[in-house]
């Protein structure tokens, strides 16, 4: 059965030991060498063929070779560079990619392939695991599973989520030290999925001591943080859109003494303000869709407006409607599975209600700022507890001075007025200031909710070692999900933490085990030992070599994307035209240059750009229209939590 123990079955299983082959595969394998066997690479793909042997008196221009492909017999004279070896069958399926005969990109596609048509969704790369999302839930992901996997070696399983979760708990146990599994992949790839399967083996497997951690809390956890975390966007119907780092504490006798996440909201301001025929997060569909009429009642959603600036209204489809419902009853409970009481859930209702208003009150467009409809933003201001007059002050008018108002931009000087309000950068409009107490009020939220988690996941016993899944937002192109808007800077932040953690791989995957085959004095040549994300890494975030000076003056080092976004904002007239003139003199191409040399390229349309990101096989089209907004600083955002604070409720 998949993922069994080998030793299990009756055969003691050798690691590096081969059975005896029978005289038909060794005949076979012999024809398959005889005819030389390739992958020739084209433009769709890849297609098996024979190198044709030349015959004398007919030889080929340099560079060139003779193919004869398999499908349709067309012999075809190609670039040798586009011809890659191909495995003999006894690399069929191959559970180790590591493991091929020739190791090129045909033959892993190949492998993954054929295994994938087999149903097996993981195979081992070495010391990794190369993952495919099924897009649905198969048989192979159950409690009677994981338990076959229970106490043993990796040498002994075959590929399975749950023989990394397992590897890395026998680790553990074996050598007393800390693991940490770390998931990569564009988003929908199956990331946070495959983290609920490694925690719920953990929890299932090592049991806990006095119920802090069950497969039961788990689930609760995770069906709260996807409500509060995660929307429905060009790539994926569900997408992680927060960084979480899940930390399991094992005691002595390896069983999990407490727990704890980290979490990270890159996309508050998702909220307020979204990429296009995108989503909000999910709990506002939810609460929307509530059927409770007492909390309807309170929370004013009888009569809902007609329009709302955040764009946050409820679903349309009575099917839609219907799963929302059931979604929030779910909710509820698996709140209440993690100790939180009626009183506490009351308050976040309470907090979603009042964002929900605040984009009905929307603001004015010119003139002073105000509420533009303020029966709205009335019915927010009670849901907050605090009056009219209190929640306006906090949004519209903001005093040049004070500990709230101050700028979270290190190179401001303590005396400096903060941006947007008196300082050098762009005044914020009234609808940036509306947005601004929105993502705060729902950061202060989300901040609330995770002590909350943790504060059901803690305990007092010791602990010896840890376990920590870390799982990312993924990989976001906006083209490959077929749509013809630019990437946002949340996007780019994204997609620069997986470029960081594609570095760590590279680092603790190759470098690390060339540096001991250096030491050893083994010599191994190598086509091309380097990363090469490195440079579209460093146009993210290049630090300046000098000391940080407050200083407006602009100087010819090399800085990457986030320091000049905060240098350009405090400039006088700034923009993000001169933002990517500076960013293009330090990473763009040269007269002539070529895609690929340089990590950035330049776009035909206004403040767009092009970042070739994983080593320049994926280009992404950023859009940097007002990301210099994103450096402002905005008081309403601090301020909610101040009003939060002196609620009366």
């Amino acid at each position: 059965m998949h993922g069994s123990c080998r030793s299990s079955r009756g055969v003691q299983y050798w690691p590096g030991l081969q059975w005896a082959k029978t005289e038909e595969q060794i005949a076979a394998e012999e024809a398959w060498y005889e005819t030389e066997k390739v992958w020739l690479v084209h433009r769709d793909g890849f297609s098996l063929g024979s190198q044709l042997r030349l015959e004398e008196g007919s030889p080929l221009p340099e560079g060139k070779v003779k193919v004869k492909l398999d499908h349709d017999g067309t012999v075809l004279e190609v670039e040798e560079d586009d011809v890659e070896k191909a495995n003999p069958p006894s690399c069929d399926r191959a559970e180790d990619l590591a493991s091929l005969l020739y190791l090129n990109e045909s033959s892993v596609l190949h492998t993954l392939r054929q295994r994938y048509g087999g149903n097996l969704l993981h195979t081992y790369a070495g010391p990794t695991m190369v993952i495919i999302n099924p897009l649905s839930s198969p048989s192979m992901y159950s409690e009677k599973v994981m338990h076959m996997f229970k106490g043993c070696r990796r040498e002994d399983t075959s590929p399975h989520i749950y023989a990394v979760a397992q590897a890395a708990y026998r680790s553990m146990l074996m050598n007393r030290q800390d693991q940490a599994i770390v998931l990569l992949g564009a988003s929908g790839s199956g990331k946070t999925t495959n983290c609920q399967h490694l925690v719920q083996y953990l929890a299932t497997i090592a049991g806990s001591t006095g119920k802090v951690f069950s497969a039961e809390k788990w689930q609760a956890l995770y069906t709260i943080l996807e409500a509060f975390g995660n929307s429905s966007t060009g790539m994926n119907g569900n997408a992680t859109r927060f960084s979480q780092i899940i930390s399991l504490d094992f005691d002595q006798a390896g069983q999990v003494a407490s727990a704890s996440v980290q979490t990270l909201l890159l996309e508050k301001l998702r909220v307020a303000k979204r990429p296009a025929n995108e989503a909000t997060f999910n709990i506002f569909y939810y609460l929307l869709a509530c059927s409770d009429s007492a909390l309807r009642t309170e929370l004013h959603f009888n009569h809902l407006a007609e329009n709302n600036v955040f764009g946050i209204a409820p679903l349309s489809k009575p099917e839609e409607k219907q799963k929302a419902t059931q979604q929030f009853n779910k909710l509820q409970a698996a709140m209440k599975v993690m100790g939180i009481s009626g009183d506490e859930q009351k308050a976040f209702w309470l907090i979603l209600g009042a964002i929900y208003h605040l984009g009905a009150a929307g603001a004015t467009k010119a003139g002073r700022k105000q509420f533009a409809r303020h029966e709205w933003a009335q019915k927010a201001a009670y849901l907050l507890g605090c009056s009219l007059e209190e929640l306006s002050s906090s949004i519209f008018k903001h005093q040049p001075k004070g500990t709230l108002q101050r700028s979270t931009s290190f190179r401001q000087g303590p005396d400096e007025p903060p941006l947007g309000d008196g300082g050098t950068g762009p005044k914020l409009t009234a609808l940036e200031c509306l947005e601004g107490m929105a993502a705060g009020l729902y950061s202060e939220l989300f901040t609330l909710l995770i002590s909350l988690l943790n504060r059901a996941l803690k305990s007092s016993q010791h602990s010896v070692c840890s376990v920590t899944v870390v799982d990312t937002p993924g990989a976001q192109n906006p083209e490959l999900a077929g749509q013809s808007r630019g990437a946002t800077f949340e996007e780019l932040c994204h997609n620069y933490a997986q470029e960081r953690l594609q570095l760590l791989f590279h680092q603790r995957t190759f470098a690390r085990e060339l540096e001991r085959y250096k030491e050893e004095n083994i010599e191994l040549a190598l086509a091309d030992a380097e990363p090469g994300s490195s440079d579209s890494v460093a146009a993210v975030d290049q630090s300046s070599h000098q000391a940080l000076v407050r200083s407006l003056a602009r100087t010819d080092e090399a800085r990457g994307l986030l320091w000049l976004l905060e240098e350009e904002a405090l400039q006088p007239g700034g923009n993000e035209d001169t933002l990517l003139e500076r960013l293009f003199s330090y990473y763009g191409p040269q007269e002539g240059g070529k895609k690929g040399h340089n990590p950035l390229l330049p776009s035909d349309k206004p403040r767009h750009f092009l970042l070739g990101h994983s080593s320049g096989t994926n280009w992404v089209e950023y859009d940097a229209t007002g990301w210099l907004n994103h450096v402002k600083h905005n008081p309403a955002s601090q301020n909610a939590s101040v009003l939060l604070q002196e609620s009366q409720k």
